[in-house]
């Protein structure tokens, strides 16, 4: 890994991807502040995300982050709703930086329930249910990345479509002063310091108080707020994760760090799953290699072939159907790449510099 990283940096790579993440992650938090920030909030189009789903801290923030690629992809302002918030009772604003400056009221001069992009073409303010319940589901769900910035972003990082949620992640956890002084002081009490991997020799690092915190009887608390949002942030500051990609918490601190580095796509191993994004649409791959099966539980390639993934069972394997044949095996997980699904946003060029 540490020749593979001072192999990027040779002919000035390094400094190239550094600005280019820069540049990158700069046009995309404009375009969100942007479209967050509308000259006249009476008249703006909304999408209205209640924050309260039945699930943890990880699952709701991915819940309010498809809410966001939906709105983004609808030019809709996200109005956040989120009183009386099972972990904090204020809202999201007494914990992180509220997701407008300027338009927080939900009013319009009309209001629907989510219908599907067109037919809500009239309605000022619309209301998304979660994403199990949606209906039609439209073209913004993970993973696809946006059609303009695709061809920077594939030169740039190994998971685009981890990178792109990455941002809306990065934009919704802004921390609070309080917040930022927390993170700071526990960050000293642990004594903190990189390398962060130690493996044979190792330590564990541990708060017993965010144990205890994660009990049932205490899970939705402000205390137990606090420190799945510590536990989140150390993580992410890794220099390499080992974690399940199944937690909701190991899939938040992954992409936060992507957020941190250029690009931190192969910084991880999950223990299980590959990383997925609840409600996502297909994860398909592309054959790049042909593949006759050596037994009854594996399927063939050809190249072009696309294959939806179930999984990588980190043996040298995926699980996967071959959507041309229709079968369901084990194929050699080499023998594919990825399948960038690139998706029509809109561009906001109002944001430009």
């Amino acid at each position: 890994m540490t020749d593979l990283y001072y192999l990027s940096q040779t002919d000035g790579a390094g400094d190239w991807r550094e600005r280019e993440a820069k540049d990158l992650t700069d046009l995309v938090q404009r375009r969100i502040t942007y479209l967050q920030n509308p000259k006249d909030c009476s008249k703006a189009k909304k999408l209205v995300c209640n924050i309260n789903k039945g699930c943890g801290y990880g699952c709701q923030l991915h819940h309010v982050v498809y809410c966001f690629m939906i709105a983004y992809g609808t030019q809709r302002t996200l109005i956040l709703e989120s009183q009386s918030w099972r972990y904090a009772t204020g809202g999201w604003e007494t914990v992180f930086k509220p997701v407008s400056d300027t338009c927080t009221d939900r009013s319009g001069s009309s209001t629907g329930h989510w219908a599907g992009e067109a037919n809500d073409k009239n309605v000022q303010v619309v209301e998304l249910p979660i994403v199990d319940s949606l209906h039609p589901r439209p073209p913004y769900l993970p993973l696809g990345v946006p059609e303009d910035l695709a061809d920077r972003l594939i030169r740039l990082h190994g998971d685009p479509a981890v990178w792109w949620v990455s941002q809306f992640v990065k934009y919704l956890i802004r921390p609070q002063l309080w917040l930022e002084k927390e993170i700071e002081e526990a960050t000293k009490k642990l004594a903190f310091k990189h390398p962060v991997i130690g493996y044979p020799q190792y330590e564990f690092i541990s708060d017993n108080s965010i144990s205890w915190s994660a009990g049932l009887h205490n899970r939705y608390t402000e205390n137990s707020l606090r420190g799945v949002i510590l536990d989140i942030h150390f993580l992410s500051q890794a220099d390499f994760l080992v974690c399940t990609f199944s937690s909701q918490v190991c899939r938040v601190a992954y992409e936060i760090m992507q957020t941190l580095h250029p690009d931190a796509s192969a910084y991880f191993h999950s223990l299980d799953d590959i990383y997925y994004f609840g409600g996502q649409n297909a994860h398909n791959q592309v054959a790049i290699y042909p593949h006759q099966p050596q037994n009854a539980d594996e399927i063939p390639l050809e190249p072009g072939d696309i294959i939806g993934v179930a999984g990588n069972h980190w043996d040298g394997y995926s699980k996967g159907i071959n959507r041309k044949l229709g079968r369901t095996g084990l194929y050699p997980s080499y023998k594919v790449k990825e399948k960038i699904e690139t998706i029509k946003y809109p561009s906001y060029q109002e944001a430009a510099k």
